[in-house]
């Protein structure tokens, strides 16, 4: 049990959710690495309330990226598949990927904890349903 927590938790740190990090180097992983950082180059700031959050999408692609622009708040999956449905007209849906492994991890629980242990956290990629 301790070895599979060890494992997930050292895989999360590279592949959590979708969010950037310095992955495999196929000519489809390049690509797509490359449109999301100029999509990423694109993003604005909205508002949920007193929190603000850099956004962007591409409708076209079926892809939104999102992730706090400030510290010092909580946020959920809840709170990023709202903000980005709000914004996009479209559903939005959290690619959890291998937090679903991690025990406790539900649409409610607190991101940012796991954000401030990925060193390379850059934002959080959601799918487009429009």
């Amino acid at each position: 049990m301790i070895l599979r927590h060890c494992f997930v938790l050292g895989f999360s740190a590279l592949v959590v959710a979708g969010c950037d990090y310095a992955g495999p180097t196929s000519d489809a992983a390049v690509q797509k690495r490359a449109q999301n950082d100029a999509l990423w180059a694109e993003r604005v700031t909205v508002r949920d309330g007193a929190k603000a959050y850099a956004f962007s999408a591409d409708r076209a692609r079926g892809v939104a990226l999102i992730a706090p622009a400030a510290a010092g708040f909580a946020y959920t999956v809840a709170d990023l598949e709202r903000i980005t449905a709000a914004q996009t007209e479209c559903k939005a849906v959290f690619q959890d990927g291998i937090l679903d492994l991690l025990k406790g991890y539900s649409e409610t629980t607190n991101l940012r904890s796991t954000q401030e242990q990925l060193d390379s956290f850059n934002r959080w990629q959601l799918k487009l349903d429009c």
